[in-house]
C-alpha cells in the first residue's frame, strides 16, 4: 500500500526526516539503498547506492548541507527491500509503501496528530486515492491487497 502525507510545508518535510529515518532504523536490515532524484543538483541522479541504515539521517543531512537536496523541492528514494519505500518528494509530500501494519499505524498515528493530509492509493481493483481519517481505516485498506 502507498500512503502520502501532505502537500505539507518544506520545513516540515525537513522535521519529517528523523521519524522517517526511525521508521527505516526499526528494520533488519543493515544496509538500505538510497537514490537522488527530481531537482537534485548532482549528476548521479536516478543511481541508486547502499549505505549504512545508521547512516541514513547524516546522508541526508549532508546532502542538504551541500545544496544537493532540498526538502519539499527535490527527491530523495530511500529503499529497505520489500518491507519499506519511502520518497521524500520534490511535490512537498511524503510517501510510504509497506504492507507492514506497524510502519502503516505509526505514520497515519503521526500524521494525523500533526493535522497533515493523508491519503492511500493503489488498493486492489481501485484507481486514484482515499482520503485517510483512522488507524483502522489505513489497516484494512492492507486487506485489499493484491496477493
Amino acid at each position: 500500500m502507498e500512503l502520502v502525507c501532505g502537500p505539507i510545508r518544506p520545513v516540515d518535510v525537513e522535521g519529517e526526516i528523523p521519524f522517517v529515518c526511525s521508521l527505516v532504523a526499526n528494520g533488519k536490515s543493515t544496509l538500505i539503498g538510497v537514490m537522488y532524484g527530481v531537482g537534485c543538483r548532482i549528476d548521479q541522479l536516478w543511481q541508486e547506492f547502499k549505505i549504512p541504515t545508521t547512516k541514513l539521517e547524516e546522508w541526508i543531512s549532508d546532502g542538504i548541507f551541500r545544496g544537493i537536496y532540498t526538502p519539499g523541492s527535490s527527491d530523495i528514494y530511500i529503499s529497505d527491500g520489500d518491507r519499506l519505500k519511502v520518497r521524500l518528494c520534490h511535490e512537498s509530500d511524503i510517501h510510504i509503501h509497506t504492507i507492514n501494519p506497524a510502519v502503516v499505524s505509526q505514520c497515519v498515528t503521526r500524521w494525523l496528530e500533526m493535522g497533515y493530509r493523508i491519503h492511500r492509493g493503489r488498493v486492489s481493483g481501485g484507481k486514484g486515492w482515499k482520503e485517510v481519517w483512522s488507524v483502522e481505516d489505513a489497516i484494512s485498506a492492507l486487506n485489499d491487497q493484491p496477493t
